[in-house]
């Protein structure tokens, strides 16, 4: 940079998601975790991969209660927010 530049700071643009557990097969004994995206359930490697294509990347995963506990055929039953960010395009 030359004499009198300054860095521009870098603008964001965020994204939330849920992660939890759909049941499935008999009896619900199947279960595998989900992402939901716009109200819509994505496996969750699918939902990952998806967002990885759109330029999303993965910033943190919070864990947002155990109300249910337990597990569901040894898938934590937990709910997680998963938030995402990319470049705002200026």
């Amino acid at each position: 940079m030359g004499k009198g530049q300054r860095a521009q700071a870098m603008k964001w643009q965020y994204l939330e998601a849920y992660s939890s557990v759909k049941a499935g097969g008999k009896l619900g004994k199947n279960g595998y975790r989900v992402l939901t995206l716009n109200n819509q359930d994505y496996r969750l490697s699918e939902g990952l991969d998806f967002l990885g294509q759109q330029g999303w990347e993965l910033t943190a995963v919070h864990s947002i209660d155990e109300a249910h506990g337990g597990e569901l055929s040894r898938i934590r039953t937990l709910t997680y927010l998963y938030i995402f960010k990319r470049p705002l395009d200026e």
